[in-house]
């Protein structure tokens, strides 16, 4: 009789501990889940940064293209006047 006791205690022991076990698991795996979601923000806020950059690198290329294209007119109609008037 008594070793049935102690097999049943043993029997809830072992349940209880992979009760424990399972709950470790389980918070491991939400635990696993959130940090791979701040990572996945983190990632993607670089990746807004760096199209951010590009952006406006691609904005002061465009704007020293349309001044350098500008200044290249300029230049030709002082060209111009200075032959017109000679």
């Amino acid at each position: 009789m008594e070793l049935v006791l102690v097999i049943e205690e043993v029997h809830k022991i072992m349940k209880m501990k992979k009760i424990q076990l399972m709950k470790k698991q389980t918070l491991m795996i939400k635990k696993m889940h959130q940090m791979m979601k701040m990572k996945k923000i983190q990632l993607l806020k670089q990746q807004t940064l760096k199209i951010q950059l590009l952006k406006k690198q691609t904005l002061a290329m465009e704007e020293k293209r349309i001044f350098l294209g500008k200044l290249r007119l300029h230049k030709k109609s002082l060209k111009t006047k200075t032959q017109k008037k000679t």
